[in-house]
């Protein structure tokens, strides 16, 4: 597999990515991102969107990715976050041919001991979702703005070199950091709240309270539906037993 130098998006003072052009590779930006490279298409700081496309896929070649990337890897990063239900395009190798899955085989992979498929769907598949057959070898993030997903190897090629869009929130880093996690009141928002962990002693003492809570409401529930009707029931009851001892006979 081929290898590219590889450089960095720095950040500006606002904590954002700055686009930068770097001779070589067609003189255009290269992201690193989880030990991949990718052409960053475009930037956009008003919407904190950031569109990437893997360097072996942008232009329609045939082959992996430079290197697998699924959802879980970047909802686990501090920087960029998508959509839990994201499109993926998944390379699977299957030691059989699969009919169901003939259009989308990948040519330059295949030969006559296993065939190579690459499976396109709405979310990301685990090898309990495919055949025993079969086997995931990589996957790529995508973007898909059509009802109906590409099912032919070529169309799923094309819209590969369109790339996906990642959203930044560069300033969760700072909160993860100190000891926060971010949490982002909807998948489409680039604003998050810093949430931090308790430390033992708070959430001790906040148990503590809690069941302190508890047996306080508790009680009181018990007195007053509980407690009080038999100490008035007694009361009536020792009251009606007293009138009967001082009728005269």
């Amino acid at each position: 597999m081929r290898r590219y130098p590889q450089h960095r998006i720095p950040v500006s003072p606002q904590r954002r990515p700055t686009p930068l052009r770097r001779p070589g590779l067609h003189n255009r930006t290269i992201l690193n991102f989880h030990a991949g490279l990718y052409y960053v298409n475009n930037i956009s700081y008003d919407q904190h969107l950031i569109r990437l496309v893997d360097i072996n896929l942008a232009a329609g070649n045939c082959g992996l990715p430079y290197r697998s990337l699924g959802l879980e890897e970047v909802v686990g990063d501090g920087r960029y976050y998508r959509q839990y239900f994201s499109p993926h395009a998944t390379f699977v190798r299957c030691s059989k041919e699969i009919n169901s899955m003939g259009s989308s085989m990948v040519p330059c992979l295949s030969g006559n001991t296993s065939r190579v498929y690459l499976n396109y769907t709405n979310y990301m598949l685990y090898d309990s979702d495919i055949t025993s057959d079969c086997d995931i070898i990589a996957m790529v993030l995508s973007d898909h703005k059509v009802d109906q997903l590409p099912s032919s190897y070529e169309e799923i090629q094309r819209t590969l070199q369109l790339g996906f869009d990642l959203r930044w929130a560069v300033e969760c880093m700072d909160c993860r950091a100190d000891g926060g996690y971010c949490q982002f009141p909807t998948q489409e928002s680039s604003r998050f709240h810093c949430s931090k962990e308790d430390d033992y002693a708070t959430q001790l003492r906040n148990a503590i309270l809690f069941l302190a809570y508890v047996f306080v409401i508790g009680l009181i529930l018990f007195c007053r539906y509980i407690l009080a009707p038999l100490v008035i029931f007694a009361f009536l009851l020792h009251k009606c037993f007293s009138s009967r001892n001082r009728i005269p006979r």
